[in-house]
């Protein structure tokens, strides 16, 4: 007669489990083309800004709103100031995506933070998106994550992870390279090359995004406060001149006066900058290349020219520009 499973063998049989799925996923099953990708963008943005040691220069940091949409190229040249682009996607945690970049910020250097709309991580979330790559390569940062979210990152994986995982380490090993990498950015880390032709398989896509309403109660997360809070401070206590300002979105995307406010009151409270172009950084859709954040080569250096000066006088002045101070529109940008 069955007796059932033992207590003592149910648990060796759970440990084991554990065991198993803990090295698999430590060890064994990375996502080379898209999760070990953003420690590629780290490295590659790290060392250029290594290579400015020394010069006072302008850094622009955010999500892929940062990248796609600021061009430090198009800036240096007009500025004849260094300008290395650190943005690399959102929704990871800040602290994570800026620690490879403070070795490098020096006194002077101006940090212009375009971020993403908020909250900056999901609701309700533990851990950023960082988490399954600090799991299979960068172990030392869990010393960074609290009792309580250790286990949402070590625990992150599921089945379908692990067969696309499977999937992209088989095309990794053909060759296979992704749309978007370290070689379709700017040496300066701007992303390139996302042309009008390029972005017309993504038009209506673009048109059926639902108009967007940010709202200010986004801006009650105690937690995306702290951690921009977080960043603020390391940048005065470092010298960096931090520039808090608005992401590039859709021309119909709603932004209340009071958000714009709100954010103002968040930088400036702290003793940082904030820019706000008289646009509020919109633009038609038809400007943008295959979602919202994202534009087009062509309007990523106008919008680029449009900071352009203001960024450097920021940097000449060694202060944050007096309030009111206008700012070249678009339709003047070349």
């Amino acid at each position: 007669m069955n007796a059932g499973v033992r207590p003592k063998e149910l648990i060796i049989a759970v440990v084991a489990g554990i065991v198993v799925y803990l090295i698999t996923f430590l060890y064994i099953v990375a996502k080379p083309l898209t999760i070990g990708e953003a420690g590629r963008y780290n490295d590659y943005k790290a060392h250029y800004l290594a290579s400015l040691l020394g010069q006072r220069k302008i850094a622009i940091f955010g999500g892929s709103n940062g990248r796609y949409s600021h061009r430090c190229e198009t800036i240096a040249a007009l500025t004849h100031i260094p300008c290395a682009n650190l943005s690399t996607a959102a929704g990871s945690d800040l602290d994570w995506m800026m620690s490879p970049y403070w070795p490098y910020l020096e006194k002077g250097d101006v940090l212009y933070m375009p971020l993403e709309y908020w909250p900056l991580l999901a609701p309700g979330a533990r851990i950023g998106n960082e988490a399954p790559y600090v799991v299979r390569h960068q172990h030392d940062w869990f010393g960074k994550y609290s009792p309580s979210q250790l286990p949402f990152a070590l625990f992150y994986f599921d089945c379908r992870y692990l067969i696309s995982a499977i999937g992209e380490m088989l095309l990794a090993s053909r060759g296979y390279q992704p749309r978007t990498s370290v070689l379709t950015m700017t040496e300066q880390g701007d992303e390139r090359g996302v042309t009008q032709d390029k972005a017309f398989p993504y038009r209506s896509f673009i048109q059926d995004i639902p108009t967007r309403v940010v709202r200010l109660d986004a801006y009650d997360n105690a937690e995306s406060l702290k951690a921009l809070s977080a960043i603020i401070d390391e940048a005065r206590a470092k010298g960096v001149i931090l520039v808090g300002g608005l992401p590039t979105v859709f021309e119909d995307t709603r932004v209340p006066a009071t958000v714009v406010d709100r954010l103002r009151d968040v930088y400036e409270g702290q003793g940082a900058c904030f820019l706000v172009l008289p646009n509020l950084s919109k633009y038609p859709r038809s400007d943008f290349f295959d979602t919202a954040y994202h534009l087009q080569e062509k309007y990523q250096i106008a919008h680029s020219v449009t900071l352009a000066p203001i960024l450097a006088e920021i940097s000449r002045a060694g202060v944050c520009p007096k309030k009111g101070a206008s700012a070249q529109s678009r339709e003047s940008a070349p």
